[in-house]
Order: C-alpha cells, then structure tokens, then sequence
C-alpha cells in the first residue's frame, strides 16, 4: 500500500513538473515570437526608410555624390560629373535642379551621347552651370524668392503660383545632401538642339 501511494505520488509530482516545463516552453515560444514580430517591423521600417531616402535627407554628403549614385536621377549626375562644374558640385553649398532619368528616355535620348563628345564640352558646361544654384537651398526657401542666380551667373525668374523656376515647373520632391539640395524638375531648363546641330555642323559629326 506504502508502495503505491509512492508510486502515484511520484507519477503526480512528474506530471506537475511536466506542466510546469510545458508553460515555460510555451511562454519561451511567445516571447520568441513577439520578438520576431517586432524585428519584422523594425526592418520593414528601415527598408521603408531606404525606399524613401529619395525624399528628405540623404547620406550621400554632397549634391553630386548623390545623383551619381541614385537611380532616378544618375543620366543628369553622370552628366554633371563630366562637366567643368563636377568638383564645385563635390566641394561647395549648392542647389541642383535636376530632371529624372525619364526625361532622357524620349526626344532628348540622343542628347545625351552629343554632350559627352569632347568638342560639346562647352555647350555641357553652359548647360549644367544653368542647372546650379548658389547656395544650398529648398523648395520653400526658393519659394519665397523672385530670382534665384546659377553658378555661372545667370538670373533665373521664380513663380510661386507657376511653380516654376525659369520658366520650367519644378516638383515637390526635394533631397537634402550634407552640402546643398537637389530639386526635381520636371523638364531641362534649356534644350539646346540648335547649338548642338551648330557644334556639330562646324565639327561635320552631326
């Protein structure tokens, strides 16, 4: 009889451990899981971070570092980059108005291949040199303005209510660098087909 109760005993007290070690296990597996959840979230807040980066603040620490490298905007920074005004770009406060890729992608694609060719470099120049501001400003700040004036002298007309600087409409998306800003335009401010078939004229490559 002794024997027995001690049987039953131990057969209970394994089947009170067991529960207890099944709990523990089960609230190890929630906490496990609760973990995970939030890691989830953490990285779909950094990859949401990454996806945005293209608006705000970017890490790439100037102007021309960051067109280069971003995939809307790197045919204009490539151009950039081969201009005379590439280490202003690199060194000083500026404001790159800056068109995307796609505008490259239609009529103004072979324009592209005509301002790389050496003997275009100057027309390049004035080009990219009509694209950069003085000074690092935003949207708003330009906004508030009534001209704004390039690196290379030139004045050009703001309107408030056209959303345009020189004539040309700018979007709402705006990318600050550590020195300057990059504003996206919806279009050239200049298509200088006329000077290119000129240039090329003179150089028979047209």
């Amino acid at each position: 009889m002794i024997i027995r109760l001690s049987v039953t005993s131990l057969i209970f007290t394994a089947l009170i451990f067991q529960s207890c070690v099944d709990s523990d296990q089960t609230k190890a597996r929630e906490q496990n899981k609760s973990e995970e959840v939030v890691n989830e979230q953490k990285t779909e807040g950094e990859n949401l971070g990454e996806l945005n980066s293209g608006f705000g603040k970017s890490d790439a620490g100037n102007v021309m570092r960051f067109v280069i490298n971003s995939g809307d905007y790197s045919t204009w920074g490539h151009l950039l980059s081969i201009s005379s005004w590439s280490e202003v770009a690199a060194e000083k406060e500026v404001t790159f108005l800056c068109p995307n890729n796609e505008i490259f992608q239609s009529g103004k694609k072979h324009l592209i291949g005509e301002l790389k060719r050496p003997e275009n470099k100057a027309l390049l120049d004035d080009l990219i040199g009509k694209h950069l501001l003085k000074g690092s400003m935003n949207i708003d700040a330009i906004s508030k303005m009534e001209t704004v004036e390039t690196i290379s002298g030139l004045t050009l007309k703001v309107d408030k209510a056209l959303r345009t600087i020189g004539g040309i409409p700018y979007t709402s998306k705006e990318i600050m660098t550590e020195k300057g800003y990059v504003i996206v335009m919806e279009d050239l401010l200049e298509y200088p087909l006329e000077k290119l078939k000129e240039s090329a004229v003179r150089n028979k490559n047209f």
